[in-house]
Formats: structure tokens, C-alpha cells, sequence
């Protein structure tokens, strides 16, 4: 079955308990404050929670970074068993943000998450 509603792509870390500093941290919020401003709500970060503070059985977050699909550079959408290698050049492949324009490339992966199905990778 093919997904519904919004899609999402993120990162996932292994949890290390480091010390930062004030200055680190307050370049951490710049970036964090300029990824939302980019994508907007949709934008979800987590330093994590410490799992040595947890309760014993308690679910401890891992640090994550999760944005809308659309904040990825470039898409291609292949008929089952016409896909691409993955491991060669998929540059000239698909669709690509850089050559259509923020608002355009939008459009674009709207218009194919719509039409999203089972029969298509």
C-alpha cells in the first residue's frame, strides 16, 4: 500500500553525552534557527534524551534531524525494475532542485508524492 500524508526523511545518532560550551551551543541554535527559517515547521531536531537519566524501561530519543521529503535535492521515481543503479553517477537522473527552482521542485514532488504507488520505487 502506498503511504499517506506527509513523508519525511531524517537521520538518526547514537546518543554521546559531550559536553559543550556556550559557544558551541549558541552556534548550534544558529544553524537550528536557520534550518526552521528554511523549511519551516515541518523542521524536527533532538539533541536526545541521556539514557542514564532515563527510568529504568522509560523510551530515551535518540539525537535526530527529520525534514519534509521535499527538503532533499533531488528525487527520481523509477518503474519497478527500470531503477537506477545506485551505485553509479545519478546526477542527470530524475528530478533536481538546483534545476528547477525551490517553488517549482515543490511543485514537482507534490505532484509525485500524489501519484505515489505501489508500482513505482
Amino acid at each position: 500500500r502506498a503511504p499517506r500524508g506527509s513523508i519525511y526523511f531524517g537521520i538518526e545518532m547514537d546518543y554521546h553525552k559531550v559536553e559543550v560550551g556556550r559557544s558551541t551551543r549558541i552556534m548550534e541554535e544558529i544553524l537550528e534557527r536557520g534550518l526552521r527559517a528554511a523549511v519551516g515547521g515541518e523542521f524536527y531536531f533532538s539533541r536526545g534524551d541521556d539514557p542514564e537519566e532515563a527510568a529504568e524501561g522509560e523510551e530515551v530519543e535518540p539525537p535526530c534531524v527529520v525534514m519534509p521529503l521535499w527538503a532533499v535535492d533531488q528525487f527520481i521515481l523509477s518503474e519497478l525494475g527500470e531503477e537506477p543503479d545506485l551505485r553509479g553517477d545519478l546526477g542527470d537522473l530524475g528530478t533536481r532542485r538546483t534545476d528547477l527552482g525551490m517553488v517549482a521542485y515543490m511543485k514537482s514532488m507534490r505532484e509525485m508524492l500524489s501519484e505515489m504507488s505501489t508500482d513505482k520505487v
